[in-house]
């Protein structure tokens, strides 16, 4: 998953060669060549697909690739800043003598910026050692990954709790009146259960004459989803379907439908225009018949209906979360105080309880036990509760690269913060996250982005705007999930995106390379000037009184500054 802050970074700099030529004058050559090296990084980056890569080596490499990028960026803009400088002191006519003044320190420029295009160079031939590659195949309807957790529509789960009055409203939208096709959608983000309300309304005897379950999954196959369909409702031979084109296809389904009054449940839908390219096959079919989908993103919905609202899967309250929790676990009377505990970390998400329950399931009953899970095992992202930090993850890796920085930026955010979209965009455009071109502003590119994060259910709305211009997207303030911003904070640290400052010792500063968030009191800290020289981005939101000054002085590459609640003593001049 850290391969995006790679990328993200690989192509940052290359850009910022070309933006700052200006400042680059004496160095050109050695540019163009790390530019050069950049690029190619950045096109490999782009194909290498990581889920047939191993995963330890790949990440070794990919932080080998940061470290490198990281000091690229450094040199170039130790470089900029010192000739920025000079310029705005010296005369144009003086620039030209000046440069030659400085051709010594052009030269050990250019050795530095050599050095480091000497190490991209070693680091990309050495993929092969490491065993990384290009996969190129077509990917089939479903992963394989997939394939494993949702290959057949799984018996009904008895310890369903919380999805009674989502299961009557849902039961109500399929058997209203009307012979018109209706198409109800389950929308929410990975974990909330969307896939285990849709098996309860499922086996509700709702009067439909065939009745058939389809999961879906990412880079579904239209003519593979119609041959599913095809096997589901009308149970003929597979390998006579393999034969059959997809105009077959759809007379068969179609023919067979119109005489059914059928429910359809479409699980796990991912694409925008899915419905649209399968329609064909349900036309004309005027008999009462319904389909459901679930999905994680908003957009399909609204696709596949654009007149109704879709159905937002809501967290668990706290009795719901316990009442799952007890069908789990066997919680003894002298554990329970401690057993809330645990539950309380999973913030109402159905699925992150019930993989805790598993987890606790396999050990002893005991405070001891217990304990030792509350105190030291981070769950969500251990390795022993894989199935958790899938789901989760699997909202971010579906991302486009262009939106899994604004996402991991979310992480700077303390947990509960109402987040200001304005402010938000505002960051974003700062960090270099988003790039205006000639069609569009960087400021309403950023609105789409916060509107896709929304629509794939990786952040909850706070308040909308009551009014504003008809091509924003309406959100005021938005949210995220505490399990969420986690996994953004879990990935960004891993390639030291970024760090977030609690109440860690002194040595955590250190981590803070590049974008720093502070929440707590830093008073009796050390400098970030002595523990993190080449921070670029700096928020704070925690109310203290300090001198701006002693915390930031020395930091030259700052280029962001957000002090939400600063009580300020003093401020730098620039």
């Amino acid at each position: 998953m850290a391969d995006a802050v790679v990328s993200f970074l690989v192509l940052k700099v290359g850009n910022q060669l070309i933006e700052e030529a200006t400042f680059l004058y004496g160095v050109s050559d050695q540019v163009h060549m790390l530019k050069r090296e950049f690029k190619l990084l950045q096109q490999f980056l782009s194909k290498a697909n990581r889920s047939h890569n191993n995963e330890e080596d790949m990440n070794e490499w990919l932080k080998q690739l940061r470290d490198a990028a990281y000091r690229g960026e450094d040199i170039i803009d130790e470089y900029i800043l010192k000739n920025e400088r000079r310029i705005r002191k010296r005369s144009h006519i003086k620039r030209w003598i000046l440069s030659l003044h400085d051709l010594p320190r052009h030269r050990r420029v250019g050795k530095s910026i050599m050095a480091v295009q000497e190490d991209l160079r070693m680091i990309f031939s050495s993929k092969d050692r490491f065993g990384i590659q290009i996969i190129s195949d077509p990917i089939p309807i479903m992963s394989l990954q997939k394939r494993k957790r949702r290959d057949t529509y799984p018996d009904i789960d008895d310890e369903i709790v919380g999805f009674d009055d989502d299961a009557r409203w849902i039961v109500r939208q399929l058997t209203a009146l009307g012979d018109e096709l209706r198409v109800v959608t389950i929308v929410g983000m990975g974990g909330l259960g969307k896939t285990t309300l849709a098996k309860k309304v499922y086996n509700v005897q709702m009067g439909f004459e065939c009745v058939a379950w389809v999961s879906v999954g990412q880079n579904c196959q239209e003519v593979k989803l119609l041959q599913e369909l095809i096997k589901k409702t009308i149970h003929c031979d597979p390998e006579g379907l393999k034969k059959m084109e997809r105009e077959n296809l759809e007379e068969n389904l179609n023919g067979y439908l119109k005489n059914k009054r059928f429910f359809i449940v479409m699980d796990d839908v991912w694409e925008d225009g899915l419905w649209d390219s399968i329609k064909l096959a349900f036309r004309d079919i005027k008999n009462g018949s319904r389909i459901l989908f679930t999905s994680c993103s908003y957009s399909v919905a609204k696709a596949a209906d654009p007149n109704e609202d879709p159905y937002q899967l809501r967290f668990l309250n706290e009795d719901e979360c316990w009442d799952l929790f007890n069908k789990k676990v066997s919680c003894p009377t002298d554990l329970v105080d401690m057993g809330r505990q645990l539950v309380e970390k999973c913030k109402g998400l159905p699925l992150a309880i019930v993989v805790l329950g598993g987890l606790l399931s396999k050990k002893a009953c005991n405070a001891l036990e217990w304990r030792r899970v509350l105190d030291t095992l981070d769950w969500r992202f251990n390795p022993s509760t894989k199935d958790c930090s899938e789901v989760l993850a699997l909202s971010y890796s579906d991302m486009p690269e262009y939106l899994k920085p604004c996402f991991l930026y979310l992480g700077l955010f303390p947990g509960d913060a109402e987040i200001r979209s304005s402010k938000l965009r505002m960051l974003w455009i700062a960090e270099g996250f988003v790039v205006g071109n000639t069609r569009k502003q960087a400021e309403d590119i950023a609105e789409e982005y916060l509107q896709e994060l929304y629509e794939r259910s990786l952040i909850q709305v706070a308040s909308k705007k009551s009014y504003g211009r008809s091509r924003t997207c309406g959100i005021k303030s938005c949210l995220i999930h505490d399990l969420l911003r986690d996994l953004a904070i879990a990935v960004a640290n891993e390639f030291e995106f970024l760090c977030v400052y609690g109440n860690q010792d002194t040595e955590f500063l250190l981590k803070a390379r590049r974008r720093l968030s502070i929440h707590c009191d830093v008073s009796n800290k050390v400098p970030l000037n002595e523990s993190s020289p080449s921070l670029r981005s700096l928020l704070c939101f925690n109310q203290m009184q300090l001198n701006l000054i002693s915390l930031v002085e020395g930091l030259r590459f700052l280029r962001v500054i957000d002090l939400q609640v600063w009580m300020l003593g003093s401020c730098p001049q620039r």
